[in-house]
């Protein structure tokens, strides 16, 4: 059996130490690479979970938002649907008044005929009047020249006086004068009666006409009040309509905010849960990167071992190399 030369061993134990350096070199890329991709991880777990965070900030806000958006929309609903009861009030009170004002119109127009009928005839009893005493007063005066005209008949009869032979007096007989004097004062009497009579007849056709005109103008007054109240109810049930339908309007635009705003916080409810969700996504992230960051710390400390056990060898292999070198100079030197 031929005896190994030991200086055949040293190409041998140099190729195995090299095969160790390569198993040592691959064990510490693979731990920086480890060490790079924990790092990567955990940065990325960082930013999403700080995205995250914000995003749970903002759908809470936004939530917040809505629910202020939804509460002032059910706010301007009810206030919406007050002023339209208020307006359909005003309405049907202008409505009411316009029927109370155009019944006071027809009453007091009726009246105003009436009244205006009563002027007409009082007028035409003025009249009748006036002429009854200027009838009676031209009567009078008459029945006054009849009594002058008596008066002086019975004057003049009275002053023929005529004497006798012996100077007696002799008196004419007046007694026809007396008589027309007589019935001239009567006739006078009576024409001054009826001027009297006509007179009064006048003062109460005037009186009566004073208060039919009175009449007139307050029916005038009340017709002309009624109308302005006819017209103020019509502006009323128009100012009425129109803010009905401003109301029915706000009504609908107000419901529509409402529904609007009952999306936005359903759409603020889901984002919150998303995030939520995401949050709990990340955390779980997190704890995976922490796992992998133990792993790693693991691996890192497997690496040591190995590597000083690799070191180790490299050492004892490094020692019997050099050794056999020496054999192999002193063989040399032999």
């Amino acid at each position: 059996m031929p005896i190994l030369d030991p200086r055949q061993l040293i190409p041998f134990l140099e190729d195995l130490e090299d095969d160790l350096k390569r198993p040592q070199f691959a064990l510490q890329e693979a731990a920086e690479e480890s060490r790079r991709s924990q790092d990567a991880l955990a940065e990325e777990s960082g930013r999403i979970l700080a995205l995250i965070h914000g995003a749970i900030g903002d759908a809470r806000h936004a939530l917040q938002e809505a629910a202020g958006a939804t509460g002032d929309a059910e706010s301007a609903f009810a206030e919406a649907g007050s002023a339209l009861q208020e307006g359909l009030r005003v309405v049907n009170d202008a409505r009411s008044a316009l029927a109370l004002a155009q019944q006071a119109e027809h009453r007091w127009t009726h009246h105003l005929a009436e009244a205006r009928q009563w002027l007409a005839r009082a007028q035409g009893e003025l009249r009748d009047a006036q002429a009854w005493l200027g009838r009676a007063q031209s009567a009078a005066a008459a029945a006054q020249n009849q009594v002058s005209h008596a008066s002086a008949q019975l004057s003049q009869c009275q002053s023929n006086v005529t004497y006798d032979q012996q100077g007696r007096a002799q008196y004419p007989n007046c007694g026809w004068a007396q008589s027309a004097l007589a019935n001239a004062q009567s006739a006078l009497a009576q024409a001054q009666q009826e001027v009297a009579s006509a007179r009064n007849a006048v003062q109460r056709a005037e009186a009566e006409c004073d208060q039919a005109e009175a009449r007139v103008h307050l029916c005038l007054g009340r017709v002309a009040q009624a109308q302005q109240a006819v017209n103020d109810a019509h502006a009323a049930i128009q100012t009425g309509e129109r803010a009905v339908n401003a109301a029915r309007r706000a009504e609908s635009a107000a419901r529509t905010a409402v529904a609007d705003a009952n999306e936005a916080r359903t759409a603020a409810e889901r984002a919150l849960a998303t995030a939520d969700g995401g949050m709990a996504a990340a955390q779980d992230g997190v704890r995976l990167a922490e796992e992998a960051a133990m792993q790693v710390a693991i691996g890192e400390r497997a690496f040591e071992e190995v590597t000083e056990l690799v070191r180790g060898a490299r050492n004892a292999i490094g020692d019997r190399v050099d050794a056999l070198r020496d054999f192999d100079r002193q063989g040399e030197r032999l």
